[in-house]
This record gives C-alpha cells, structure tokens and sequence, in this order.
C-alpha cells in the first residue's frame, strides 16, 4: 500500500506541475500561431528570454498585418528566440537547412512556418517560398551575414536578397541589433548560460530605402553597430 501510496504521490504532483506549466505558456503567449502546442512553447519560449536571459528589449511594434522584413544581426542560436519574445505577431525564419531538418526540431520549424535555404543547392527554392510569404503578408525575419557573425570577425557584407525582397513585395524593413549574450559566435553554450540580452529596435525603413546610394551597405553597418541610425 505504502508504495502505491507513494506512486500516486509522485504521479499527482508530475500532473500539477504539467498542468501548470502549460497554463503557464499559454498566458504568457503574445502571438497567436494557430496551434495549441505552438502556443504554449511561445509562451515558455517568452518566460525564458525575460527571466533566464534577463532580457530588456523595445517591441518591434511592426504593423498587425501586412508584408514585414525583420533583420538582425546574428550571433548565437538564441538570437531567433529573442526576436520572437519581442514580437507579438508570428514570425517565419529563413533558416539553414542543415537546421530545418534536424530530428525533432524539424517538426517544430514547420509548425513556425519557417523556410530551409539550400545555401549550396537551389537558395532561388527558399527565395520564391518567402517572396509568397511576404506578399500573402506575412513577417518574415532572417539574418542578412548568412550566418553567425560577431562584431569581432572579419568584416562580412549582407547579402542582397533582403533588398530584393523588399523590392520585389514592397515589404518595410524592420532592423534590429542584438547584444549582451554570453558566449558569441556560438550557436548551443548560450542557450544554457545567463546573460544580459538587450534587443535594439531601429526606426523602421520604408521599401523605397533600398533606392538609396549604399542602402546596402548602410544596413549592414547599422546591424553590426558601426552606425547607429539610417536617414530615408
């Protein structure tokens, strides 16, 4: 009896604190992502970078509908997380596909509506995905370097397909500038240690921004925290 006593126990307090935890998510979830599951991640996802990370952060306050380009610069794995807890709308990822197609995380990205780029196969396939995102006007946010890049290495330009997608959907710019994560330049350790993130906004750009002389390179420069505003 003593050690169905103690089963029960353990089995009643595994349900709590279940339950509560999923109630937990579900409050604290801003953006609504059409699955309950998704939700409640949001939610734990939001918790996380405000509590654990220390998070301090202005909204991106991008418009409720309509095609949005959010780009930031790129430093650890947390970086997408970030972003998310700073938006109250969903937000889809252009993403390695190495990483769209990891176990179980797979399944996850496709829930977020994210899209896998074949960066040595056809990235034109990830382009034409996003370009129907943007003009059914959905956010899309990506990472202009390609990659991770800290401020200390080696000068790396953005790549042009964030004008391009601009250009061709007339989607505004939203930029954004992430510092005060531990362990830069790697994509799993700062997920496990606490920092001091901050998550900079900048005013937002209209499409017609990429008009201008050096637009490209401005942007670049602007993320990377060589500038601190863009005039358009």
């Amino acid at each position: 009896m003593s050690n169905l006593y103690i089963f029960l126990t353990i089995s009643f307090i595994i349900l709590v604190a279940i339950f509560y935890a999923i109630r937990r998510g579900l409050q604290e979830n801003k953006a609504d992502w059409e699955h309950p599951v998704v939700n409640c991640i949001d939610g734990w996802m939001r918790m996380y970078c405000r509590r654990f990370q220390r998070l301090h952060y202005n909204p991106l306050n991008i418009p409720e509908k309509g095609p949005v380009l959010v780009v930031c610069n790129h430093v650890s794995g947390l970086d997408p997380m970030v972003l998310l807890t700073a938006c109250d709308r969903p937000l889809r990822f252009m993403i390695a596909s190495e990483e769209y197609y990891r176990p179980v995380l797979h399944y996850l990205f496709r829930l977020l509506g994210c899209v896998p780029v074949e960066r040595k196969g056809r990235p034109e396939v990830a382009f034409r995905k996003t370009i129907e995102k943007l003009k059914n006007g959905e956010a899309v946010a990506l990472f202009p370097h390609g990659g991770i890049h800290t401020d200390d290495d080696v000068h790396k330009p953005i790549k042009r397909g964030v004008l391009k997608l601009a250009q061709m959907t007339g989607a505004s710019i939203v930029p954004a500038r992430l510092t005060g994560i531990r362990k830069e330049g790697n994509s799993f350790i700062p997920l496990f240690l606490r920092g001091r993130v901050r998550l900079q906004v900048f005013k937002h750009l209209p499409a017609s921004f990429i008009e201008q002389e050096n637009a490209k390179e401005n942007l670049g420069d602007l993320l990377l925290g060589k500038i601190s505003s863009i005039e358009n």
